[in-house]
């Protein structure tokens, strides 16, 4: 199903586009610069907050974590956790800070990596 949309997405995009294009490159270049795309895509990055939902938002103009936070309380409660914690989600762990937690807990580090 989410490819037929995408390919379809993809193709009226392509069509609607005045100039020809030449390469798959170009094709590619163009379809990411799609507002709505790239919308649904940092959407999804929220924690709780799959395509179906991404793409809700968008048409809905939501399109920024600012936007989010206007509209906390129609959040469910993990997109609300989503919110807050996005910044902490996106940050990546050092590795010196994983080597130590290897130290505490081998295990669990072993089943992760």
């Amino acid at each position: 199903m989410f490819k037929y949309k995408a390919y379809r997405k993809a193709s009226s995009v392509l069509a609607a586009h005045p100039v020809k294009i030449t390469s798959g490159k170009e094709a590619k270049k163009l379809i990411k610069a799609d507002d709505s795309n790239a919308t649904i895509t940092f959407l999804t990055r929220v924690s709780g907050i799959g395509p179906v939902a991404a793409k809700k938002f968008a048409d809905d103009g939501i399109k920024t974590l600012a936007d989010l936070k206007k509209i906390s309380n129609q959040l469910t409660h993990h997109q609300q956790i989503g919110v807050k914690y996005f910044s902490d989600f996106e940050e990546r762990i050092p590795r010196t800070e994983i080597i130590k937690h290897e130290v505490l807990h081998p295990v669990v580090i072993s089943m992760i990596l």
